[in-house]
């Protein structure tokens, strides 16, 4: 039976308790399933760790106990987490065939941080501080540049009332056109190429990047239609941009969700009670790759069993 590889959420670790988390254990065991954690879900919680004050603060520092005592791997004189590569640097090999170049470090930093914290008492030691503020400066700052991508786009349509388009009323669509023509997608799927290839420091014309785009985009369906869905709340439904900031985490997370994705090697399910990917995953033929925890359960007592 090959070997599968098991991504789960922030949401299950902060929901789960450590005695569940060791039946999943003894399940993945039976089941040749190797739970591995992501660099997303690890500074998600990471980020709320910065201040002691931070009204998520103990509840985040249990998760990331609950993530060391999942996907940790020991050897005789060290520990460490078991890592997925972050997806940026996972699309860039997949795109460029290059590494980035602050890939494995930022999985050894990574690791070591959630370390001390999973195995310390108490609030994490003064002398994480530094490198805890950068983990929450990193996602404070991705999460404004989505922000600035959703208010552009209701900019562009002309639904914010004093912020104007760099289109005439009769040459933009109506919000309704703009998300049935698929546009969303391409954009998307551009803007990821074009994000690699910054990350790789590499000069990439616009002809190439479509090319590559055209390329990635039918692979990531389940991710493109959690931005889509995003994109409907703010156009549609007139959700605050600032407000669905925190949704591009949930499209990095249905990257794995990907038919043709791996890891080391092996395919990928993705665990989440996040219903905005769970509907996507549905909507995309996903649902055997992105499963809520009961639904993974069954599917390992299922493999166990073969």
């Amino acid at each position: 039976m090959p070997r599968v590889v098991a991504i789960l959420d922030t949401n299950v670790y902060r929901r789960t308790s450590a005695q569940m988390v060791d039946h999943l254990g003894w399940l993945e065991s039976r089941a040749g399933v190797r739970p591995t954690t992501s660099f997303h879900a690890t500074t998600e919680l990471l980020a709320h760790m910065e201040s002691p004050d931070d009204p998520e603060c103990g509840a985040c520092r249990a998760a990331l106990k609950r993530l060391w005592q999942h996907c940790a791997i020991y050897s005789i004189s060290s520990s460490t987490l078991r890592f997925a590569a972050e997806t940026n640097a996972m699309l860039a090999k997949t795109l460029f065939g290059s590494q980035v170049p602050w890939g494995n470090e930022l999985a050894r930093k990574t690791s070591l941080l959630v370390k001390r914290i999973a195995l310390g008492d108490g609030d994490p030691s003064p002398d994480l501080s530094p490198d805890l503020r950068v983990v929450r400066q990193f996602r404070d700052e991705a999460e404004s540049r989505f922000a600035g991508m959703l208010t552009d786009i209701r900019r562009q349509l002309g639904l914010d009332e004093g912020a104007v388009s760099d289109f005439a009323p009769s040459a933009r669509p109506t919000p309704r056109e703009f998300l049935r023509s698929g546009a969303i997608r391409s954009i998307a799927a551009n803007a990821l190429v074009m994000n690699c290839a910054s990350e790789l420091r590499l000069s990439v014309n616009e002809s190439d990047i479509a090319r590559r785009a055209a390329i990635l985009e039918p692979h990531i369906p389940t991710a493109l239609t959690v931005l889509e869905a995003t994109v409907d709340k703010v156009v549609l439904g007139g959700a605050a941009p600032y407000n669905c900031s925190n949704s591009l985490w949930d499209l990095h997370l249905a990257l794995f969700a990907a038919e043709s994705m791996r890891v080391d090697g092996h395919p990928v399910v993705v665990v989440t009670e996040d219903k905005p990917v769970l509907r996507a995953a549905a909507v995309t033929g996903a649902s055997s790759r992105v499963l809520n925890l009961n639904a993974y359960c069954e599917f390992l007592v299922t493999r166990g069993a073969a």
